[in-house]
Parts: structure tokens; sequence; C-alpha cells
């Protein structure tokens, strides 16, 4: 769905009655055959319930998922409300990217709990299992993206500027027993007022944070200081409205995905040299004709992107296909229809975060609005095919966000 646009009415689908649900910081149970991996791993979604938690699937070589069970972060998710409103609900309610990351050695997983201001640190078992290592404060208020490179995690938060409570990126190190460790000093705030996190993302050289304000179409770039501190962040604007997600090619392009707030059917992309804390559009605002293109990612080899739009009453959830050129130019290819109709009371499918595996060969994509994980396969083209028996359920059916994994 669109920001503040198409807003479902339904409420009550989430919270105590969660499947599979298990005790705060219980671990998932071994799978009797962990010979039948093959190339495959594991995939985690946030729940984003009243008692939030995180969702664990296996993955197979052939890129079909089985939902293993959910086990409780001991925080609050925001049961399907929107932040920052907490009012109405939607399939959107975090309005962000990345609010569950793993760590690029797979052994911590981090999950942002948007109801009570914590973030929940999980050690990650061999076999996909959960074991809580610490729920801290986020720093601020709403937290709903996370970035990891290394030992070190920013936490975006997304306030409420309409309550005089403004949002800002705070710094933490992962312990050895995975536990989250402030970062003395580690807080970057925003110049406007009005600002909003939707993604915060390393650059691939550890070397700055970007984030981007998704309600004052501005993207800031902050230093990063070897002590894990930020520097004053340099503020470029969007070339589109409403810039929400983030992905960097592997030539260093920086590529957003621009929700356009309300409009519908007008949802863009762009992408960006990096020059220092500088950006300098590549690609301005190309439009798909597709609503709300929130949640973007890239092949590892750097050809194709995929910006997932979560749709409207008029306009179901799909996703864009983009080729990427060397210099990081994007081109519209094509849009995968999403086959999965929405349920009665739910304005859409609701289509938010993405993953591709570093193989390149799937994509996995969350539907906020069915309590699914879908799975394609991606061909040498760039187009998708759903992969037969793929997808796997087990989640809340409104309100879900946040996925990644290997």
């Amino acid at each position: 769905m669109m920001l503040f646009a198409g807003i479902s009415t339904l409420v009550g689908c989430v919270g105590d009655s969660e499947p599979s649900a298990m005790e705060a910081g219980s671990a998932i149970q071994d799978s009797e055959s962990p010979d039948s991996l093959g190339a495959g791993g594991f995939l985690f979604a946030g729940t984003n319930a009243a008692k939030n938690g995180v969702a664990a699937y296996r993955r197979f070589g052939d890129g079909r998922l089985e939902f293993l069970g959910i086990t409780l972060t001991g925080g609050a998710g925001t049961d399907a409300k929107i932040v920052p409103d907490l009012a109405a609900t939607g399939t959107d309610p975090l309005v962000s990217q990345h609010s569950v990351a793993l760590n690029a050695a797979h052994d911590v997983l981090v999950v942002v709990n948007a109801g009570d201001d914590t973030v929940t640190s999980f050690r990650v078992g061999s076999h996909g299992n959960l074991q809580i290592a610490s729920r801290v404060s986020s720093g601020g208020h709403l937290p709903n993206t996370i970035a990891i490179r290394g030992n070190l995690v920013y936490v975006g938060n997304a306030g409420h500027a309409a309550a005089g409570v403004a949002s800002n990126v705070v710094g933490f190190r992962i312990s050895g027993d995975g536990a989250l460790r402030r970062i003395p000093g580690a807080v970057g705030t925003f110049a406007d007022p009005g600002a909003e996190t939707a993604h915060v993302l390393f650059t691939p050289d550890g070397t700055r944070l970007v984030v981007t304000e998704v309600f004052t179409a501005k993207i800031d770039v902050f230093p990063l200081h070897p002590d894990g501190t930020l520097g004053t962040a340099v503020v470029n604007p969007s070339s589109g409205g409403a810039p929400f997600g983030m992905a960097f090619a592997p030539n260093n392009s920086l590529l957003v995905s621009e929700a356009e707030g309300a409009v519908a059917d007008a949802a863009t992309v762009s992408s960006y040299h990096m020059t220092g804390t500088h950006l300098t559009p590549v690609t301005a605002a190309l439009p798909s004709g597709e609503s709300g293109a929130c949640w973007f990612s890239v092949t590892p080899d750097g050809k194709f992107a995929y910006a997932t739009n979560t749709g409207s009453p008029d306009r179901p959830s799909s996703i864009s296909i983009y080729a990427v050129s060397a210099s990081g130019a994007l081109t519209f290819l094509d849009k995968a229809a999403v086959p999965r109709p929405a349920l009665p009371g739910i304005d859409s499918s609701g289509g938010t975060d993405s993953l591709i595996t570093a193989d390149g060969r799937f994509l996995y994509q969350e539907y906020s609005g069915l309590g699914v994980v879908g799975a394609f396969r991606i061909n040498r083209d760039g187009s998708l095919t759903q992969v037969p028996h793929g997808d796997a359920g087990g989640m809340p059916v409104l309100g879900t966000e946040g996925l990644d994994g290997f």
C-alpha cells in the first residue's frame, strides 16, 4: 500500500494468537534431517506482533521454504499499528526496510521492538535456532531499521515529529556473546525536525552511514569515525519523493526506491554516484507506474535490481525489475505480478521486505498482508519465476515486517 493511503482497518488479527509462538528466548528445535539442507540456509522474518517475535524458515537448495517456528523477542511490536501514528493499522506498519538484520557471519540476528523502544539481539545456531543474547533500549523512540557491519550496529529510530520527539540513529557494538553494548556518544541527529528514518545502510567500505528521510525527501550521509561514532551528516536532496529503501550495487552506486507518498501509481527509483558524503544523481526518479515502491534489493553481480511495490486497493502488490548498468544507471524492464490475492478486509497482499540469496539464484518476498514469505527463482534475464510449493507461512496475517537471512 501507499504511505498513508489505502490503510486497512482490520485490527486484532495478531498478538497473543501468534502461531507456533515459543517462550521468549527459547530455541527453535533442530531439524530431524539437517543433511537435507544442501546449498540452502535460513531466513528470519519479524512478526511485529504485540508480543514481538521472529519467524524462522529453512531454505532448501531448490528454493523452497519450510516454516520452523516463532521465537519471542521479549519486547513489543506495534501489532500492525503504523509508525509513528500508532492509530491506524496497515501492511507497512514500520515504514522501513531492514527492521530485522543478520550479521555477515550469520551468527547474530538483531530485531527492533518498535512497541517498547527496545532492540533484541539473538545468537543464531547452526540449525536456525535462536537464543536471546540481549534486549536493550534503542536510544530513541520507535526503532524501525537496522544496519550491521562487522560488530558495529546502527539503529534508526523514527521518532514522532508531531509530538516533538525527534528521529535519530544510535550506535552499538556486538559483544562476543552476541549482546549489544551502546557506544558512548554514537548518536546521529537530523537537521530537519520532520525527519523520520526509513532505512539505515553502511557504505560498502564501512566509512559512512546513509539514511533515508522518508517524509522530508532527503538522504543523509554521516561520516563514520574509527571509534564507531558519527560526524555531522551531509544532507542530500532526494531525486524522488519519499525515499525509502536502499541497496548498493557492486560498483558502489547507491540505488534508492521512492514511494512518492500518497500519489497513486507514481512510484519511482533513482541511482546515485557517491563522492565522500555527497550524492550525484545518475538516474533520477525513474517511474514504473506502480504504487509504493519501498523495498529495494540488487543481485550480487549488480545486473538487476528489484523494487517491491506494496500496492493499493486498486493496484495489487508487485515487484518492479530493473537493469543496472556499469555506471549505475537504471532501466525499467518489467513488473512481476504477485499471484497472491489480498485477504478479506485487507487492502493488499502487502509486499514488504525482500531478500536475494548470495548466489543470486533466489528472491524471497515478505507479504505483510498474508503472513507469508514468497519464493522466486531469478532467471538469467532478471525475470522471476515462482518456486513450486516454495512459499511458507506461519506468521500473523497483518503487520509483519523485516526479512533477512542466507
